[in-house]
């Protein structure tokens, strides 16, 4: 039951936040910028960044982090590369934490590729194969310390 419950709340948030329409950044180089989702307790910190110059012509990648502010190697890590479509999910949280990638097709329809929890310590990767310019959200987080996304990204 709790893990349907962190599954729905994450998706949910990140579903969300994908369709209020966000515009993607026009940077050309690797910026850390504001989570767009972040609901993470006061005792987390999340960083979130995204990169346009991946070699993807239109893609644009991103990362989401979240660590323990009083001990900042416990870290959870959600990247997506736009260049191959690669999503790699890392946990070094001491505690399992939820990864979620979802993409938006042209019709508004929300679309999960990957909605998986690893525990402290295990890390996965995800060969994608995902529809050209579709926008990609990405967050990672549990039902205890919550949640941070980006939902500005493009395949």
């Amino acid at each position: 039951m709790k893990s349907s419950i962190r599954s729905a709340t994450i998706g949910a948030a990140v579903s969300a936040v994908a369709l209020t329409g966000l515009a993607v950044a026009p940077a050309a180089h690797a910026t850390t910028v504001k989570c767009d989702v972040d609901k993470i307790g006061t005792s987390f910190h999340p960083v979130c960044g995204r990169r346009t110059d991946g070699g993807d012509p239109g893609g644009v990648s991103g990362s989401v982090e979240v660590y323990l502010k009083s001990v900042p190697d416990m870290r959870a890590f959600a990247i997506f590369d736009a260049n191959g479509e690669k999503f790699d999910a890392i946990n070094y949280l001491h505690r399992p934490m939820r990864f979620v990638l979802q993409w938006k097709d042209g019709s508004g329809r929300i679309h999960t590729a990957v909605d998986r929890v690893l525990d402290d310590g295990e890390r996965q990767s995800w060969n994608l194969s995902l529809p050209e310019g579709v926008r990609v959200c990405i967050a990672t987080g549990d039902s205890i310390l919550g949640h941070a996304g980006m939902t500005t990204l493009r395949a």
